[in-house]
């Protein structure tokens, strides 16, 4: 009896590019410091992303990469915290952002499919020190609330 082969996590897929698409992708991997492969396999599972999600797009922030609601400045994990500040109610949070409550559906929707990245940002920006707001965002200014 013959064993089918172990799956492997990654499965390696080969594209041919048109030369001046090549040289794009080899400078901005350059210019990122990443391997053209890498920056490739990036532009790929992010571009499978937006098509399964509609209203969501990626940005570079200065903690890296981030899935944000498209036309906004909302990233997915703000978002989340938000309507859980809202108990889930995507209506009154829909109300607070001023946002279609569909567009923060396709936020919810994305974070259900990724929950661990998406929790990580979330803790990520819960541990984040005064101090190192500071560095990231020059001219901070803090205010208190009651």
């Amino acid at each position: 009896m013959t064993r089918a082969p172990a799956k492997s996590r990654n499965a390696a897929l080969t594209f041919r590019f048109h030369p001046e698409e090549a040289e794009q992708l080899r400078d901005l991997a350059r210019r990122s410091g990443s391997l053209p492969t890498q920056m490739g396999a990036r532009f790929v599972v992010e571009g499978l992303r937006r098509a399964r999600f509609a209203g969501i797009d990626f940005r570079d922030t200065p903690v890296g990469r981030q899935p944000y609601l498209a036309g906004t400045r909302l990233a997915v994990w703000m978002v989340v915290a938000i309507v859980r500040s809202y108990h889930g109610n995507l209506p009154a949070a829909a109300k607070h952002l001023r946002k279609p409550t569909l567009l923060l559906e396709a936020a919810m929707s994305y974070a259900q499919a990724y929950p661990e990245e998406i929790e990580e940002a979330i803790r990520r920006n819960e541990s984040v020190s005064d101090e190192e707001l500071r560095r990231l965002l020059p001219g901070m200014k803090t205010i208190q609330v009651k």
